[in-house]
Order: structure tokens, then C-alpha cells, then sequence
């Protein structure tokens, strides 16, 4: 039988305020040092979940019953709860982990996994303590999901987490900035605008020239991550270029560049593009 833990001035875990907000189904290859230590690929897998509520959040029952198996208050951590904005991280194989990526910052490892996490796509059921369905959804290794995820050590990172997206949307989902992610931490940078960028002539300041000529604006190119030219990105990061552009150009046709410019200022500091992405 099992015994119930709580935590004290804290919300039960649910699907208003928890969310599966990184996977990593395919790391990298392990390394000389790697399989030196004797770890193989699949040892540096891991799955971030998010506490995206304004409370902190009980996870003392939650547990994945479908693709991976873990409940949490199972492991050494006992019960755990989450800060509002805190991550925490499930892990194939802990000392992997560590080896690889170094501690978390800002978030705990919760505890290792059973299973593993499929190559080509799986179910992965989140429940609450409660029995009721937290995420359940399908990733794939196919477009239009993010393809970078699947080999090259990229992680899958939801999108703007804190707006709760549908998981079960592909387009809910990109690759991370750089291979391996940045597990325990946000993945995206801030954006601040530069009153002197107005290589465009238009006098508003707001990010919109392309100072280096390659070809991309400079929010663009902050937003993937501070790339040289349209040809360096994959074709999903193309794809996502081609509806962030149209819906910067589309401000600025129908003469609202004070839109797009408050638009820029209220994302600063945050998910930029993806929020972009999501008003679009």
C-alpha cells in the first residue's frame, strides 16, 4: 500500500499549470570520454516538465504511464514540489547526465526513468495524482516536427510553455538553440531592441534591419539564435523564418509599425520568437 506525501502551501500538479516543456529522444553519440566511462546514446536522454502556474505545484503522485514509467515521490527526493517557473528533470541514466550536461541550474533531477524514450516517436501519458490526464500526446522524428531532433543531439522545446500549447501540435514544438539543449533552464534569449538599428529608413528603432546583410532581420536572426544567413538554417527553422517574417512585414504594410513596435517591447526579455510565431 502506498503512503500519501503533501506538500504544504502548494496547488496539486494539473493541466493548467504543469507542462512537458523538453525532450530529449536522441542525443548525440557518445564521445571517446563518453564510452570511456562506458555510456552509450541512449544514457543522456532526458525529459523537462515545467511549473508554467502562479502558485507552486504538488507533484506527489504525478507520473508518466505511457512511453517512459516514473512516478514522482517515488525516489530519493520523496515528495517534490515546483516554484512557480521552476523545471524539473527525469533522466535515463543520472551519471550520464551529470557527465554530460553538469548539475541543472535553477531545477532538480527528479529521479531516473524506466524504459527509454523511442527514436522514431512515441505516447508519452503524464497523469495527475488523481488518475487524470495531464499531457498525453505523440511526438514523431518526421515533419513537420522539428527533424534536427532526431540524431543530432537537438532537443524538442515547447514553444512559449507559459501560454499551456497543445502538445499534440507539431507546431507547438521546435528544436533547441543548440545540441543537447539546455536542460534545467530556458532555452531562449532575450531581444533588446537598439534605438540606432533602423537600417530600413523607417525611424522606429524595433529591430527590423539586417545590419550584416545576410539576409535576415536582425530580431530574426536573434531569434535563431544569432545565425549568419538564411542558407545555415535547417529547413524547419526555414519554414519558421518564412511565418515570423510575413508577420513582421504584414505589421508594417497596414501601417502599424506602433504595434509592432510595442509588440517587440512587451516580448522583450522573453520567448520573442516563439510568441511571434504563436500571434501569427
Amino acid at each position: 500500500m502506498r503512503s500519501a506525501a503533501f506538500i504544504v502551501d502548494a496547488v496539486r500538479a494539473d493541466i493548467t499549470n504543469l507542462v512537458v516543456s523538453g525532450i530529449n529522444y536522441r542525443p548525440a553519440a557518445a564521445n571517446k570520454a563518453e564510452l570511456d566511462a562506458v555510456f552509450t546514446r541512449n544514457d543522456f536522454e532526458f525529459i523537462e516538465l515545467l511549473n508554467i502556474g502562479s502558485s507552486r505545484i504538488d507533484l506527489s503522485g504525478v507520473a508518466f504511464v505511457g512511453g517512459i514509467d516514473f512516478r514522482f515521490g517515488d525516489g530519493a527526493f520523496g515528495a517534490l514540489s515546483l516554484t512557480p517557473g521552476q523545471r524539473v528533470l527525469v533522466v535515463e541514466d543520472e551519471a550520464a547526465f551529470a557527465f554530460r550536461y553538469g548539475p541543472p541550474a535553477g531545477a532538480v533531477i527528479a529521479g531516473v526513468y524506466g524504459g527509454n524514450l523511442d527514436n522514431d516517436g512515441e505516447q508519452l501519458i503524464l497523469h495527475a495524482a488523481d488518475l487524470g490526464i495531464i499531457r498525453d500526446f505523440t511526438y514523431n522524428d518526421a515533419m513537420p516536427w522539428p527533424t534536427s531532433a532526431d540524431g543530432g543531439g537537438f532537443s524538442l522545446v515547447l514553444i512559449a510553455p507559459d501560454t499551456n500549447p497543445d502538445h499534440t501540435a507539431p507546431l507547438s514544438w521546435r528544436s533547441s538553440v543548440g545540441s543537447g539543449g539546455s536542460p534545467g533552464s530556458g532555452n531562449a534569449t532575450s531581444f533588446s531592441s537598439d534605438p540606432g538599428d533602423d537600417d530600413n529608413g523607417d525611424g522606429d528603432g524595433d529591430g527590423d534591419g539586417d545590419g550584416d546583410g545576410d539576409g535576415l532581420s536582425n530580431f530574426l536572426q536573434y531569434g535563431f539564435g544569432g545565425v549568419s544567413g538564411r542558407d545555415s538554417l535547417p529547413q524547419s527553422s526555414l519554414d519558421l523564418y518564412v511565418v515570423a517574417n510575413d508577420l513582421l512585414k504584414r505589421l508594417r504594410k497596414r501601417g502599424l509599425k506602433s504595434v509592432a513596435k510595442r509588440f517587440l517591447a512587451v516580448l522583450d526579455g522573453s520567448d520573442a520568437l516563439e510568441k511571434a510565431l504563436l500571434m501569427h
